[in-house]
C-alpha cells in the first residue's frame, strides 16, 4: 500500500462525508489503483448498493489521489495540493449492476 487511510486526505481535495477511497494501493504515470470500503453511511448508497454517481465519484477521487501522489512524489515541488475538478467529463458511462456491501 502506497498511502494509507490515515494519509489519504493529503492527496485529495474531498473532505468528509464525501471521502470514499480508503487508500492508494498503486500509482504510476499510466495506472492507479485505490481501495474502497462500501459503508452503510456512504451518501452514494441506496437499496440497490453503490449508485452510478458513487462509482463516478470513486473514479474522480482515485484520479485526484493519483494527481496528488504524483505531485507529492514526483519531480519538482512536493508541497502542491491536488487540484479540484480532476475529471471534466465522462461520456457513455453505463452501470449494468451494482454490488451491495454484503456481496463483496
Amino acid at each position: 500500500m502506497l498511502v494509507s487511510k490515515d494519509n489519504i486526505l493529503d492527496l485529495i481535495p474531498q473532505r468528509y462525508p464525501m471521502v470514499m477511497i480508503d487508500s492508494l494501493a498503486y500509482c504510476d504515470e499510466k495506472q492507479v489503483v485505490s481501495q474502497l470500503t462500501i459503508r452503510e453511511d456512504n451518501i452514494f448508497i441506496n437499496n440497490m448498493g453503490l449508485t452510478a454517481s458513487g462509482m463516478m465519484e470513486n473514479m474522480a477521487q482515485t484520479a485526484a489521489a493519483r494527481t496528488g501522489y504524483l505531485l507529492k512524489n514526483g519531480k519538482g515541488e512536493s508541497n502542491k495540493k491536488a487540484p479540484i475538478g480532476v475529471i471534466g467529463s465522462i461520456k457513455n458511462f453505463r452501470l449494468y449492476f451494482s454490488l451491495k456491501s454484503d456481496q463483496l
